[in-house]
């Protein structure tokens, strides 16, 4: 019983989640972590590292797609789910 009631806080928390873990830059670049790459990280290499801007773009543009994409359907899902 209690499980429908939280099911939209917890489809916001979880989108929310998935969406900054997707766009964090920072913790990954400040600890050093060996072998993980995110998006932008993916980014900051490819622009930064090997001046390879128009690759730069095309995974800039993928990763703001996803964040879009993902940020809408949290929109449909929590609009029907509180309907």
């Amino acid at each position: 019983m209690i499980l429908p009631e939280a099911l939209p806080a917890l489809a916001a928390g979880g989108s929310l989640v998935l969406v900054l873990c997707l766009n964090e830059f920072g913790i990954v670049l400040f600890t050093g972590a060996k072998g993980v790459t995110t998006l932008p990280m993916l980014v900051y290499s490819k622009a930064i590292l090997e001046s390879d801007y128009p690759g730069a773009c095309v995974v800039a543009v993928v990763n703001v797609l996803i964040s879009v994409g993902l940020y809408g359907l949290y929109r449909v899902v929590s609009r029907r789910v509180g309907a």
